[in-house]
């Protein structure tokens, strides 16, 4: 059975499945006329190369405001070696385009999902294409940390994350790989110019029951063990009171 989702239309261009935010479907059909979206993204000259496990490439994409962050799906751990970047059918992107759509819903900020492509790869294999808004002029927490900052501006930071946390709890969300990268932060995202928290890669959450300690709970040591292993490392400029700081006011919050 089809899962319909309101504001997101499904179509496909040659073999591929596509399934696009309806005011940008048109612009992603223009985008694979000649091959995959990820292809179209990594060739445009103005293509801004965010690197990752494989890098992932923010893009104009036709007439859509802002910049479009276009990435292809890649496996981690021992089984990449084996298939790299094919899932068997079906594939993360439902799940994403799901969770997403839930997460903004409940208050969680996330970027939106623009669209997913699915493409065959041998008999129950597919390999994927994601596309989601770029928060603009965001910086994940280990750049944003990886030098000393102003007391004003680390407390302000490290409260944008702390709502954040707050509002994963509110929303039931326990996101299993909850990491330093898969946090960003950005000032331009909010009228109010104040900081705040986005939360990626969202295919990764489980819906638990909303308000739950217990999720706050294994959110915050995911976080922190991300944290802990690269300022063990020194490459992150956090004291032991602006951690414990952080621990204390995510369980406490609520959303």
């Amino acid at each position: 059975m089809k899962i319909v989702i309101e504001g997101y239309d499904r179509f496909k261009v040659r073999d591929a499945r596509v399934v696009a935010l309806e005011a940008c479907a048109d612009e992603v059909r223009e985008a694979m006329k000649d091959g995959t979206l990820y292809d179209f993204a990594r060739s445009q000259p103005g293509a801004r190369a965010l690197m990752g496990r494989v890098p992932a490439y923010a893009v104009r994409l036709g007439s859509i405001a802002g910049d479009v962050v276009v990435r292809h799906s890649t496996r981690g751990g021992m089984v990449a070696k084996l298939v790299t970047d094919r899932y068997v059918a079906p594939t993360r992107g439902i799940v994403e385009l799901l969770n997403s759509e839930r997460l903004r819903t409940l208050g969680v900020r996330t970027p939106r999902l623009i669209a997913y492509v699915v493409y065959p790869a041998g008999p129950m294999l597919r390999r994927l294409d994601v596309a989601t808004r770029e928060v603009p002029n965001a910086y994940d927490l280990a750049e944003v940390f990886s030098a000393p900052l102003a007391k004003e501006n680390k407390h302000e930071a490290l409260a944008a994350v702390s709502e954040l946390i707050g509002s994963l709890t509110h929303a039931g969300a326990h996101h299993a790989d909850l990491n330093l990268k898969n946090i960003v932060l950005s000032r331009e995202a909010d009228v109010e110019n104040r900081i705040r928290a986005f939360v990626l890669d969202v295919d990764r959450v489980r819906f638990n029951v909303p308000g739950d300690p217990l999720v706050a709970q294994a959110n915050m040591q995911r976080l922190m063990r991300s944290l802990e292993k690269v300022r063990s490392r020194g490459e992150i400029f956090l004291e032991e009171a602006d951690i414990r700081w952080l621990e204390r006011r995510a369980m406490e919050m609520r959303g």
